[in-house]
């Protein structure tokens, strides 16, 4: 009993992080879309010229093609039609394809095979080999979808008969159909040749640099081995597939299937808790792009998952859920072979009719005339209805356009507001560090000065000593406050260059220590930098020196004596860097507000020293700018540990 609270508490845990990371991924995702939708529709209302404008309008429709697929068909198809009237046939090829593609994403195979048909017969009216293929592999893809492997075959034969030369742009196309072809044969379960030609696919993809085809080719490669109860394997290469996407940024819609055979393979080793997590990931995923079939396969193994760990509640929920899917998928195919039949049916009484139209003309004259008018007032209702018709239909259009650009403004203003405020925190933070903590040093410069220089002969030479020693001193810390107040400027207003290059970051550590030694020997505090090997990372260099700079000068200034040491190690593909004080710690309290611009958190250093809490807000901006994330750990009385990360360089 208490196996299972500690599963459930766990699948919690799990489906917890997993609904943060959609909902971040979700918001950050519709912020970008809305400013790219607001620049194009800028674009729009600002241009005279049909190719800027039909260009715009074609990108906004890509933009709308997940989230909002209506949407994104209603701009290409009025790309197209425009771009056919223009006679731009390669923006009317390419919103063509989109078009298929984005009926393809929603099921509607036979829309997207008969646009795709039409568009190859104008290629081939053309002889623009290069399109017919692209319109070739577009079909292989449509019938493997839709189950028709025979015809998807036939396709991609007549592609590769086409693809004879040995240019790098045919072997792309050639690693496409191999892949395509390679899924087919997996699907029929014919898994010798799926490996056959996804073993092509990948040598193709390799030799020439075809690094966007990777993901589904390991994808294919991975439910092979799995074929094989090759489990283990497979899930190495699906997290090789998973990996290559993430830096590819290709999105996680292009994961689910990844995450739906990862999980699958996970449940054949028995490795339930993550097959969940995945399982879930997948399908939040599929929910949220509206993708009932991976939402199918998602439920399948969510179903199977509950039932192997006991908790048959959520098992036939799930198992509800694909029970609701699989009937709309099914009613949704009966419907489509109905109205094919209907359609043909419909088309055979037409001509039916039309023979015994004939029939009657030939033998009663009288008929034909009232046939004749019969027919003149069917067309005027006719014509009536569709000018109704197109009529309510463009105001629906205008309205539906009308009510985009109200939700693009609203979603502009939000921003704005938003950023208006982050912008006010930052500005009264800068007035005050200016207001408080840069006015006490340079008053103590003043009196200091004018104390020096008005009883300079009354004092002897220790004494003046201490008075320059402090006047040193305090000139040093203003200088390295305004130095962080201008670097904090650049930041905000973006005016820092970020120009990364490899380097070794010992060296980089090394100097910085060099830097510092002085300060800290005169608390009595032991440096201590013991690289275990040289890593090579990806940064720049002036933001990393700024960094290691600003940490270890917090680490003196709140350590009476003892040692700070700096660590480096590899964890995945970044480099943590990590600064760790035996010095006065820092509360809890103060812990919530660190790295936050409108929170004041500075305290006094062990020997009096003046802070702002700017140095680690400025780590925070350089950290994010090189790439990495920052944290800290600390327990108050014990020290603190200040860690981030850089890229590692690839090897």
């Amino acid at each position: 009993m208490m196996n299972k609270i500690n599963l459930n508490n766990t699948i919690v845990k799990y489906f917890s992080f997993l609904i943060l990371f959609l909902f971040t991924f979700l918001n950050n995702s519709l912020i970008a879309k809305s400013q790219n939708v607001d620049s194009l529709f800028t674009v729009i209302e600002n241009t005279n010229n049909d190719s800027i404008y039909l260009n715009a309008l074609f990108e906004i429709s890509q933009v709308y093609r997940t989230s909002n697929p209506d949407t994104s068909i209603y701009y290409n198809i009025k790309v197209r039609e425009k771009a056919a009237d223009l006679n731009l046939f390669d923006l009317y090829y390419e919103s063509t394809l989109a078009l298929g593609r984005t009926y393809k994403y929603l099921g509607r195979y036979p829309d997207a095979i008969e646009i795709t048909i039409d568009l190859l017969r104008m290629c081939e009216k053309k002889g623009e080999k290069d399109k017919i293929v692209h319109c070739l592999i577009s079909l292989v893809e449509y019938s493997r979808a839709s189950v028709q492997f025979d015809v998807g075959i036939e396709y991609a034969k007549q592609a590769i008969q086409l693809l004879k030369t040995d240019n790098n742009n045919d072997k792309n196309n050639l690693a496409q159909i191999y892949n395509r072809l390679s899924a087919i044969y997996y699907e029929r379960i014919e898994v010798e040749k799926a490996q056959n030609y996804i073993d092509s696919a990948i040598i193709i993809c390799k030799e020439i640099g075809f690094v966007d085809l990777m993901p589904s080719n390991l994808n294919i490669l991975g439910g092979i081995n799995a074929n094989y109860n090759r489990h283990r394997k497979a899930i190495s290469i699906y997290k090789q597939s998973i990996k290559i996407n993430d830096s590819l940024g290709l999105g996680e819609e292009e994961n689910i299937m990844t995450y739906i055979n990862m999980s699958r393979s996970l449940y054949f080793l028995k490795k339930y808790k993550l097959a969940l997590f995945y399982s879930h990931k997948a399908y939040e995923l599929a929910k949220m792009y509206d993708i009932l079939i991976y939402k199918e396969n998602a439920s399948m193994l969510l179903s199977l998952l509950y039932a192997a760990i006991n908790d048959y509640e959520k098992a036939y929920l799930y198992r509800d859920t694909l029970g609701y899917i699989r009937n709309y998928l099914f009613d949704k195919n009966r419907n489509l072979q109905i109205s094919e039949l209907n359609k043909k049916y419909k088309t055979e009484k037409q001509v039916q009719a039309i023979k015994n139209q004939k029939l009657i003309i030939n033998n009663r004259g009288l008929v034909n005339k009232i046939l004749i008018l019969v027919m003149f007032f069917l067309l005027v209702v006719i014509v009536l209805v569709l000018l109704f018709i197109i009529n309510v239909r463009k105001k629906n259009k205008l309205l539906s356009i009308q009510n985009n650009k109200i939700e693009v403004q609203k979603n502009k203003i939000h921003y704005i507001a938003k950023q208006l405020e982050e912008e006010n925190k930052t500005k009264d933070r800068f007035f005050s560090i200016i207001a408080h903590d840069l006015k006490s040093p340079l008053g103590t410069l003043k009196e200091l000065s004018e104390l020096l220089y008005e009883s300079f002969d009354n004092f002897d030479l220790d004494e003046l000593k201490k008075i320059i020693c402090s006047i040193a001193s305090s000139s040093k810390n203003t200088f390295f406050l305004l130095e962080n107040l201008l670097s904090w400027s650049l930041a905000q207003t973006n005016k820092i260059r970020y120009t990364p290059s490899t380097i070794n970051i010992n060296d980089i550590i090394i100097s910085i220590i060099n830097l510092k030694q002085v300060r800290a020997k005169e608390k009595s505090i032991n440096i201590i930098f013991e690289p275990l090997e040289d890593i090579s990372v990806v940064t720049d260099v002036n933001l990393l020196r700024t960094i290691l700079r600003n940490l270890l000068s917090n680490a003196i200034k709140y350590t009476e004596e003892g040692d700070i040491v700096v660590k480096t190690k590899k964890v995945n593909n970044s480099c943590v860097v990590s600064v760790v004080d035996s010095g006065v710690g820092i509360s809890d309290e103060q812990l919530s507000k660190m790295f936050i611009v409108d929170q004041d958190i500075s305290t006094k250093g062990t020997k009096g020293e003046n802070g702002t809490g700017l140095g680690l807000i400025l780590c925070k901006e350089f950290v994010q700018i090189n790439k990495g994330r920052i944290w800290v750990e600390s327990t108050l009385n014990k020290g603190s540990n200040f860690s981030f990360t850089i890229p590692l360089a690839e090897e």
